[in-house]
């Protein structure tokens, strides 16, 4: 907004259309508004379209980044979202900021030292994931078969993912309870431990994927599960 000096003919100071008034030297000067030109070369262009994809996943996925990274959190002086962006940066692929891919299976939701379990082929009925934990880990100072473990179900399609502790690392049939979408679309499925005993507190594993459930469902945790997101 232009602020006039009695009259237009006095002059103005400030934005007035295209043109910028200011006063210089007692005197009042008047020039087009020049528009600054977009420097963002095409490596920043690219860098900030894969910042986006991270940054939506993190918010989809914050119940498990939450409780996975918590741990290194709290080490590191770090945010969860911080340290989910700095694991998962590397899932981003490609060359076209409009058409980036991402390595679903390579996502981790947790980080830690702690073992992991064994876990079977995720399958989804109704509402209702079902995955068969083993502890099949050794048992040691850093473990204990009261260690929580969860699983995070992700379904890319449905912007949409569900966390939760299922059980312990004494293992059996765990389930989750999923939106009734799920069923119709390709779901990606992760676990991981957080620790419970008074030696291993909060501690995390690294994560585990456990293929896909849902349509077009695979039990192949290394087959390539990338996926096209628009940027």
């Amino acid at each position: 907004m232009a602020k006039t000096n009695w009259g237009i003919t006095s002059g103005f100071i400030g934005k007035l259309g295209n043109v910028v008034g200011f006063n210089w030297k007692g005197k009042n000067i008047q020039r087009a508004l020049v528009q600054g030109a977009d420097t963002r070369s095409e490596a920043q262009i690219l860098q900030r379209a894969r910042f986006g994809i991270i940054g939506q996943m993190g918010s989809v996925l914050y119940d498990a980044v939450y409780e996975g990274f918590r741990h290194e959190a709290r080490s590191n002086s770090s945010t969860q979202s911080g340290l989910f962006l700095k694991h998962n940066l590397s899932a981003i692929g490609g060359t076209d900021p409009e058409a980036l891919t991402v390595d679903y299976p390579g996502l981790q939701l947790s980080y830690g030292k702690l073992k992991g379990v064994e876990c079977g082929t995720p399958v989804i009925h109704g509402t209702t994931l079902s995955v068969t934990v083993s502890n099949a880990a050794a048992l040691n100072r850093r473990t204990a078969l009261t260690d929580r473990v969860y699983v995070c179900a992700y379904c890319p399609a449905l912007e949409d993912a569900v966390c939760g502790c299922v059980g312990t690392r004494a293992g059996g049939d765990f389930t989750l309870t999923v939106p009734a979408g799920y069923a119709d679309e390709t779901v990606y499925v992760y676990a991981f431990v957080i620790g419970a005993s008074s030696t291993n507190e909060g501690q995390a594993s690294t994560t585990a994927y456990l293929g896909t459930a849902g349509r077009d469902s695979s039990s192949d945790r290394n087959s390539g599960g990338s996926g096209t997101v628009n940027g």
